[in-house]
């Protein structure tokens, strides 16, 4: 009797299985495959053209494998539905982030590699000493796992950022002016100076950048209450959100900050890569997209030219990752020009551009994990 009963049982776990699978792949060869993932801001993989080449060297199975795997039914589910035990069972990172208090992602940034590191300091006094009729500057900034390190969960270990950029601006020369903005934005830890889902910096945090930036480009930063506050966006879920899925997370605001008493008219944004031009530095169609951070200036680009209208006479060159995008607009209050150079986009000689004056600044700036990680700081030696 036992028997009959497990062998019903046995036939019933068979055959659940075999309807679901057999489900999975109806629903895999009806539902049409998809381009791009916005969850997961990337895009996907299509079915492979086979030829007999690809499948002897084996590519063609690795990319049949990555192609079931992205084109799965019900993916993002699953992927969330991985994320959720994950962080039930305690688990520390997810695909290198970290699920923190107050539900804030914060990227795990991995040591440096020495020699990368080494490389990169040497390209930007190079870089300095090719151009003497500049004022070459630089400035870091620390990533939000380092100044919200209380957010972490126990046991994870954080780089200590605040003693690397130490050690970077010992291997600089000496007359490169440097600064640290993890003073600047420590104080201001208890604001929401970082996204909780994408590992970039708010509009507050570029304020409060913009502000300790003050000393070392030499103009007086406005005071907050200069500026009237517009919150663009209740529904964005950044970099860090995309790496994991985590649908439990809630999204984040996005805001914009306006100079009370002046308009934008007289801004002129032109982004040299396809020549085209604007007359704000908000990009607000790019808020249907799912990056809405790439409301600031558009998103990532190899050269952007601004012209202010300030009437300051000063020009600022600044080389830079996508956290100089939110702060461009708060600089321009001190500048006729700002010069933006993208290195990872950027295939052309700065000579070129960066010509003639004599009392023009010319700023680095990266977020600590871009510079860590960035391959083409090195080509500034050769600029």
């Amino acid at each position: 009797m036992m028997a009959n009963i497990k062998q019903r049982y046995d036939k019933i776990l068979v055959g659940v299985f075999v309807l679901v699978l057999g489900g999975f792949m109806v629903l895999s060869f009806w539902l049409p495959d998809q381009s791009f993932s916005p969850e997961e801001n990337r895009v996907l993989q299509q079915a492979p053209a086979f030829s007999w080449r690809q499948l002897y060297e084996g590519k063609w199975t690795e990319k049949w494998d990555k192609y079931v795997s992205d084109q799965f039914p019900g993916r993002n589910l699953w992927i969330s539905g991985k994320s959720l035990l994950q962080k039930t069972v305690g688990q520390k990172d997810i695909n290198g982030v970290y699920l923190g208090k107050n539900d804030y992602l914060l990227q795990k940034l991995d040591l440096p590699d020495d020699a990368n590191l080494a490389v990169n300091v040497q390209a930007i006094t190079a870089f300095a000493e090719n151009h003497p009729n500049y004022h070459v500057k630089m400035a870091l900034i620390p990533t939000s796992t380092a100044v919200l390190v209380d957010y972490l969960p126990r046991y994870a270990q954080a780089v200590d950022e605040v003693a690397l950029i130490g050690e970077i601006k010992e291997g600089l020369a000496e007359d490169i002016p440097f600064l640290s903005l993890y003073p600047g934005l420590s104080a201001h830890r208890e604001e929401s100076i970082y996204y909780r889902t994408d590992h970039h910096w708010t509009t507050l945090g570029a304020y409060y950048g913009y502000v300790a930036l003050g000393d070392l480009l030499g103009y007086t930063p406005h005071p907050l209450t200069d500026f009237t506050r517009e919150q663009v966006s209740d529904s964005f879920y950044g970099t860090l959100y995309s790496k994991g899925n985590f649908s439990f997370v809630p999204p984040d605001t996005v805001e914009l900050f306006h100079p009370k008493g002046e308009t934008e008219n007289h801004i002129k944004v032109t982004v040299i890569d396809d020549d085209t031009e604007y007359d704000s530095f908000y990009q607000r169609d790019k808020l249907l997209e799912k990056d809405h951070y790439s409301i600031f200036l558009g998103g990532n680009h190899a050269y952007v030219k601004i012209e202010t209208g300030a009437g300051t006479g000063k020009k600022l060159h600044l080389i830079k990752d996508s956290f100089s995008h939110s702060l461009a607009p708060f600089l321009a209050l001190h500048y006729d020009e700002i010069h933006l150079y993208d290195l990872r986009y950027f295939r052309y000689a700065f000579d070129d551009y960066i010509k003639g004056g004599q009392d023009e600044d010319v700023l680095i700036l990266y977020n600590m994990a871009s510079f860590f990680q960035e391959g083409t700081i090195k080509d500034l030696q050769y600029k």
